[in-house]
């Protein structure tokens, strides 16, 4: 379907088309106002959520828990546990690969999972999870569920017994697609609608952003308004290459 003969979805994506961006726009929620449809949404298929966090109930179940894995991060919210990440409260991007420890907390006595930004692991940790894996890249907890590009880099910090390349954050492309919200369920992630519990009404125009973790793929969603202007900008190039998921279901 060309955009040109739709003429509603260039009224609802004039930043995407045009070739003007707003530079100040800062992603808050009355920069662009919020696009409501009177016609019924789209039936959707349910969302999947997002692998829940390993909690065990015993002991046995705690010692099947291996003591590191690999991912990408899931969200923007875990701190980096190095020293000097965790004195400047550097967190881990969105997507990014990270290294993951499975450590006893013991103010409580229960064990949960502390991460590292990838640059940041340790030799000793490096060769912690060789062992784990038994010198195969492919045994290692979580290796199934990295991009191809990350797998290379996981297999190069094995061989050589530390990270080779300190600046490699391992981020996938994003995928994103857009959508009549069918529920008014969803909670906006954009930081001012997250904190305030800010939800994207029944009928309103959303992005959403896939998310993977630990092997799962799940759907994180703003208001269209509360987008930045980086995703903006990726997101007029994933529509120049004809790849934006949901153009075609937009009612005209």
């Amino acid at each position: 379907m060309s955009l040109s003969t739709i003429p509603h979805v260039t009224d609802l994506l004039p930043i995407v088309l045009s070739s003007q961006i707003d530079h100040n726009h800062d992603g808050g929620r009355n920069a662009h106002p919020a696009v409501t449809y009177a016609f019924e949404p789209l039936q959707s298929q349910p969302i999947q959520s997002a692998a829940p966090a390993i909690v065990p109930d015993d002991d046995d179940k705690a010692d099947s828990i291996p003591k590191h894995r690999v991912e990408h991060s899931p969200s923007n919210l875990a701190a980096c546990q190095s020293a000097p990440c965790k004195r400047g409260g550097h967190k881990i991007e969105l997507g990014e690969l990270r290294f993951g420890t499975y450590t006893l907390f013991f103010h409580t006595g229960e064990m949960f999972w502390t991460y590292k930004h990838w640059r940041c692991v340790t030799n000793k940790q490096i060769n912690t999870i060789k062992d784990i894996a038994k010198g195969e890249p492919q045994n290692a907890p979580g290796y199934d569920t990295l991009t191809e590009q990350a797998k290379e880099h996981f297999r190069l910090a094995l061989e050589a017994g530390r990270v080779t390349d300190t600046t490699f954050k391992g981020i996938p492309e994003p995928v994103y697609k857009v959508e009549i919200a069918p529920q008014g369920r969803a909670t906006c992630q954009n930081k001012e609608c997250k904190d305030a519990k800010v939800k994207s009404k029944k009928g309103e125009l959303r992005l959403g952003n896939l998310v993977r973790f630990q092997g799962h793929k799940s759907w994180k969603y703003k208001h269209w308004g509360c987008a930045t202007v980086d995703e903006y900008r990726r997101i007029r190039d994933v529509l120049a290459a004809g790849e934006l998921e949901g153009l075609e279901d937009l009612d005209p």
